[in-house]
């Protein structure tokens, strides 16, 4: 109950200064279009492609349309969206009806990390500093989802195993990168959408499970959800060394 009266302080306490530090930018925002061209230029020209990708952006560009004309800082957003993470293994030891609702709590933890780069992109305050933040954030936000598999019964090697290969796959993209190769290099099987999908049905159906009173069943499910990150991330993690190879031998 302490660290949940905890989170929504914070929450609340970030809601406020957001609202209160809020300058509405002096220039109109664009249009979709607009907001792409701006996107792809800070992305080494990858424009996205598929029904998925681009109805991904469509909703996060209508979500970010109304913080960005307000004047909200993304660095605003992208700590309400890790503090939603952090809420996320509480409800996962809380256990059956609980874990379930931790649900449309990772579907906000998704939208407000894409929100707050749209944000970001929109009112013209993308930083460097901004995208190590939001990296960062994305960091901890899956180590906590992890830690919330183990409170629900995933083996904790299980999750430390997936944990340190999701590190990898984020390390070597950004490795590679820094030296050279264009662009985001490749996107993966194991994107951040992806991610969040598979935490979501592991901790709903642990949670179904547990409720259903089905003993060692919970841990099982959990332990699966797991391991499919791991598999996922390993699979992840190759593309992105064979991508950073073909692209860095060129050069």
């Amino acid at each position: 109950m302490f660290l949940a009266g905890g989170l929504a302080a914070v929450t609340v306490a970030l809601l406020v200064f957001g609202v209160v530090r809020a300058r509405p930018p002096a220039d109109p925002l664009p249009d979709h279009d607009g907001y792409l061209d701006r996107w792809s230029a800070l992305h080494g020209g990858w424009r996205p492609t598929g029904v998925f990708p681009v109805g991904w952006f469509r909703v996060t560009y209508a979500l970010a349309v109304r913080p960005a004309r307000r004047g909200l800082h993304p660095h605003v957003v992208t700590g309400l969206g890790l503090a939603l993470s952090a809420a996320v293994p509480l409800l996962g030891w809380a256990g059956g009806g609980w874990a379930m609702a931790a649900v449309p709590v990772l579907i906000c933890c998704g939208l407000a990390d894409s929100v707050d780069g749209a944000v970001a992109v929109m009112s013209g305050t993308a930083s460097r500093f901004g995208a190590v933040l939001d990296s960062l954030s994305d960091r901890l936000g899956e180590l906590l989802f992890l830690l919330a598999l183990v409170a629900m019964g995933a083996p904790l090697a299980l999750a430390v195993a997936a944990g340190v290969v999701g590190y990898l796959l984020e390390y070597v993209r950004a490795r590679a990168a820094a030296v050279g190769m264009a662009g985001l290099g490749v996107v993966t099987v194991f994107e951040r959408p992806i991610r969040i999908i598979v935490i979501a049905f592991a901790i709903f159906f642990a949670g179904a499970a547990q409720l259903a009173v089905h003993n060692g069943l919970p841990g099982v499910i959990a332990g699966t959800g797991t391991a499919f990150w791991l598999l996922l991330s390993l699979a992840g993690l190759g593309q992105i060394l064979r991508a950073a190879r073909s692209d860095l031998s060129e050069r």
